[in-house]
């Protein structure tokens, strides 16, 4: 993170996955400042699994329950992460344009289910030169 601070790189955005949950995070190069200094450096996409087990599945509760709290407490403590599931099950659709990147998340309605139904849950885009996600108003289809 210092490297891309202090090189000036910009509009730098890391997707990556296999933990099983989704996130949408500013990535600053000193996390405690980050609530005072807004220092992002770059941006971290992540997509959630289709079928692994995630957070609900391993402790056999039904979703978006028991992860709620989590996700509340991991926030409050983490401001740079914007968007957290623990949970939901699905895939992502990333579209990279000159004016940003936008990852819109689906979830499935059963996992288990070959003919499960998706739908858009949420969307994050980061515009380019800003170093930061922010929510979107729409889906990528």
């Amino acid at each position: 993170m210092d490297h891309l601070r202090d090189h000036g790189i910009r509009d730098t955005v890391f997707l990556t996955g296999d933990i099983h949950s989704a996130w949408a995070c500013d990535l600053p190069a000193h996390p405690l400042t980050y609530p005072l200094t807004g220092d992002s450096v770059a941006t971290e996409l992540v997509c959630t699994s289709v079928t692994s087990d995630n957070l609900d599945d391993l402790l056999a509760v039904p979703p978006r329950t028991a992860s709620l709290s989590v996700e509340t407490a991991f926030r409050a403590a983490n401001p740079h992460v914007k968007h957290l599931d623990l949970d939901s099950h699905g895939y992502s659709v990333l579209e990279v344009t000159p004016a940003g990147v936008q990852m819109g998340y689906h979830v499935l309605s059963d996992r288990t289910d070959r003919t499960a139904a998706a739908r858009l849950a949420t969307s994050w885009r980061v515009p380019a030169g800003t170093q930061r996600v922010v929510r979107a108003a729409g889906g990528l289809r």
